[in-house]
């Protein structure tokens, strides 16, 4: 039988470890591809989900990664993120958003419980 004392401990360990898990993962991140990927979410939430507007955001998203400035810390994270996004958009038929949609629904879930637990 757990006793409150274990709880309370329990709680105190998840605690730290959720915050330990986003220093470490915000270390590495740049913020203006945070904002271009929250600028992605936004529009695609906006759109809802349809498969032809995944297009013209990715050009929107590739616009903003490219004009976006990063540290030479972070800037990594920043070219991982745009040739992720250069092959999407590279894609002939661009039927990259017909792939993407449940993919952009759990970015969408991944970056709004990103923006509440690290993000204070």
């Amino acid at each position: 039988m757990m006793t409150s004392d274990y709880r309370r401990r329990s709680w105190v360990i998840s605690i730290l470890l959720v915050a330990l898990v986003c220093d470490y993962v915000s270390a590495g991140l740049c913020p203006a591809v945070d904002s271009c990927i929250g600028q992605l979410a936004e529009s695609m939430q906006n759109a809802g989900h349809v498969p032809e507007e995944y297009c013209p955001v990715i050009a929107q998203v590739i616009a903003c990664l490219k004009k976006g400035e990063c540290s030479t810390e972070t800037q990594s994270h920043k070219d991982a993120e745009l040739r992720h996004f250069q092959k999407d958009a590279s894609d002939a038929s661009c039927n990259a958003g017909e792939k993407l949609v449940p993919g952009i629904s759990m970015l969408l879930i991944f970056y709004t419980v990103w923006r509440v637990l690290c993000q204070q």
